[in-house]
């Protein structure tokens, strides 16, 4: 019989074994898929810790006190690195292949939990720490002491590890009440919500950071409840209910955690009743008219779009940052400075859509071409087209409409309220379709498809030109002929869009 202490050495090896493989994927992953010598995780942890230096450098100021310092920049640290840490789009497919390796094997009940906390706390540790140096450098400066960097370094991966653990019991609450589908579709919101409101937060609350927290725009009791302000009194006042308040924090966190369990991946999916059909399927489909396989392909695209747990965790929440913007452009006076500022605003869902087009192609399960592959129609062209109905109805006509209203329920003038977001559709639909052209599968057909090439200058250059058109735009509104003048190029779009069946005709007819 083996000794406890034999086996207790190889559980330890097992959980050994299990953190170093999960590690080699988290920084090898991707370059292992591709073939290219070099480490995504690493890559992103630079691009943090750089952008934790610039916002270090630009909040250090004689004239703000420590706390206020060192909240900011555990506020930028906990919102980035929670969201960041808490949304892996291969996250459920990992879970999958650790429970089929590890179910099979004479193992205790206990042995994957264990492997993955350890793993968590060495991924918050090393990615809270890489982003975290440069202020704890800043902040050991401030305070004249070595121990206040490390002190900082500490709070930060714990403040990290908060959000994270909480998002990920949001997301896995949803999970077992919803099944993985809506837990994917709330993390995608989720995410995008937490970007928008950081913004604003940031934005509105910055140019108080030399005043008291009575100053602050959302009130004195939000500044208390939020939990880098409680970090940020622990080491700069060494005030000990911070402190616990932080602590007991994370532990309730475990024990939601320990109480809540994982959801068991084997689970049969819920039978799902019909689903109705809304005002903008039936817009869909009217765009599309008698064609069935355009009809079908954007069908497709349109839902992937939002069932595609890799597209919404790596493009959607992008959109969180224009609602935000919005909202900022809401407080500004409603003079020409905040008109234009709305103009910009709305011209960046055009602005992103390269973006969202790069990553069209790419499926989260393999072999998911061969249905189009064996259809009797189906090539670039159609592709094309359904993509570009799909994002112009499902993406750019909600956002836009939304805009609409919020202005107008702002008290907006009824003019520029209408005419740029609508002008902000037809730009929208524009960028789109030049996107489109580089488009080469079906969409969230291709498993392991680079995204194109995206050219930096290029994209400053559609954003730079992009923004210049949305202050024009909010300079001729000032008018009646202004505004329809503004409204015009949504006409044509909306031609263009209805004319998709008749391109594809004519296209398959000259071939």
């Amino acid at each position: 019989m083996p000794s406890a202490q034999g086996s207790t050495g190889g559980a330890r090896r097992k959980v050994g074994a299990l953190i170093e493989a999960w590690l080699i994927l988290d920084f090898f992953g991707d370059a292992r898929r591709s073939g290219e010598p070099s480490s995504s995780l690493t890559s992103t942890i630079f691009t943090q810790s750089f952008l934790a230096l610039v916002f270090a450098a630009l909040t250090f100021d004689d004239q703000i006190s420590a706390t206020a310092y060192v909240a900011a920049n555990l506020s930028l640290s906990t919102l980035l690195l929670g969201v960041g840490l808490g949304t892996d789009p291969g996250e459920r497919e990992r879970r999958l292949a650790d429970a089929f390796l590890v179910a099979t094997s004479p193992n205790r009940r206990t042995l994957l939990p264990i492997a993955r906390a350890a793993h968590a706390s060495i991924q918050t540790t090393l990615v809270g720490v890489g982003m975290a140096l440069p202020p704890a450098i800043l902040t050991g400066f401030v305070q004249g002491s070595p121990l206040a960097t490390l002190a900082y370094l500490a709070l930060a991966v714990l403040l990290a590890g908060c959000a994270a653990g909480a998002f990920d019991l949001l997301v896995r609450a949803v999970d077992r009440a919803g099944g993985p589908i809506r837990a994917a579709l709330v993390a995608g919101t989720t995410k995008a919500a937490v970007l928008g409101v950081g913004l604003l937060a940031f934005a509105t609350s910055l140019p108080h950071l030399d005043e008291s927290l009575a100053e602050i725009p959302y009130g004195t009791a939000i500044g208390i409840a939020w939990p880098p302000y409680w970090a940020a009194r622990v080491l700069t006042t060494l005030a000990p209910g911070p402190g616990l308040a932080l602590l007991g924090l994370a532990l309730a966190l475990v024990g939601l955690h320990l109480v809540l369990g994982e959801a068991p991946e084997d689970r049969p999916s819920r039978p799902r009743s019909r689903p109705r059909r809304g005002l903008l399927d039936r817009l869909q489909d009217a765009l599309c008219g008698d064609d069935a396989p355009l009809r079908g392909t954007a069908a497709w695209t349109a839902a992937m779009l939002f069932r595609s747990p890799g597209f919404r965790a790596r493009v959607l929440p992008l959109f969180g940052i224009p609602f935000a913007m919005a909202l900022l452009a809401l407080r500004a006076d409603q003079g020409r400075n905040g008109v234009a500022l709305l103009g910009v605003t709305l011209q960046l869902p055009a602005i992103y859509l390269p973006f969202l087009v790069a990553f069209l192609p790419h499926a989260d399960h393999a072999g998911a071409a061969w249905l189009f592959e064996t259809a009797p129609r189906h090539g670039r062209r159609l592709a094309r087209e359904a993509a570009l109905l799909a994002l112009s109805v499902r993406l750019l006509l909600p956002f836009h409409a939304a805009a609409i209203l919020l202005l107008v329920a702002a008290g907006f003038p009824f003019g520029p309220a209408v005419a740029l977001p609508t002008f902000g559709f037809a730009t929208g639909v524009g960028v789109a379709a030049l996107s489109l052209r580089h488009l080469e599968h079906t969409p969230f057909t291709q498993r392991h498809d680079d995204p194109p090439a995206l050219e930096f200058g290029g994209l400053l250059a559609i954003g730079l030109v992009l923004a210049a058109l949305g202050i024009g735009a909010s300079v001729v509104t000032a008018t009646p002929l202004g505004a329809l003048s503004c409204v015009a190029p949504a006409l044509l779009a909306a031609t263009h869009l209805r004319s998709a069946p008749r391109r594809l005709r004519t296209a398959e007819a000259s071939t």
